[in-house]
């Protein structure tokens, strides 16, 4: 009878624990949900807060209200400042939109503060990088990182040179 107790005070225990943890867990994602930003490369005041956007691939745009791309195709970068992969993007997004500027237009949303954007995209892992064209259609997705050369060969892939557009001059892929 006395083993029988002590496997009680084990499980007691056990649940205490898993409930603590899980208070900690809940708590970091509110803070990171607080902390976490939208970065626009490029032109600003394209930020969106709205979750309105078409379903992905249903050929409608799935830009939120408020998020424009402008008249060029958009990378959109869903991610977090609290994911490795997410933070090696950052300055390889920053390049790409220099060198790319006026040709591309390129966005980053922290899916933590703009956590209906992620349940709107149906994302399944940070970060996912949409490529959408100039009015804001999808033309393809990635999830994971990508250098700036690898981004601009994905657009190529998609019919969008990037490098011809820059050449042209005019802004107009």
């Amino acid at each position: 009878m006395t083993w029988l107790k002590k496997r009680w005070r084990y499980v007691v225990i056990l649940a205490v624990v898993a409930a603590g943890i899980g208070i900690i867990v809940v708590s970091q994602l509110n803070a990171n949900a607080e902390a976490g930003a939208s970065v626009t490369y490029g032109d600003e005041g394209t930020q969106g807060s709205s979750t309105e956007a078409g379903a992905p691939g249903d050929g409608a745009s799935v830009l939120p209200v408020g998020l424009d791309t402008g008249g060029l195709p958009m990378l959109l970068d869903l991610g977090s400042d609290s994911c490795a992969p997410c933070k090696m993007m950052v300055p390889e997004l920053a390049a790409l939109a220099e060198e790319y500027h006026g040709v591309l237009k390129v966005v980053v949303i922290d899916v933590y503060e703009n956590q209906g954007l992620a349940r709107s995209f149906q994302l399944r892992a940070i970060p996912t990088q949409l490529f959408l064209d100039a009015e804001g259609r999808e033309l393809g997705r990635h999830i994971g990182f990508m250098s700036k050369d690898q981004m601009a060969a994905a657009w190529k892939d998609l019919g969008v040179d990037l490098d011809e557009a820059k050449a042209d001059g005019d802004g107009s892929p």
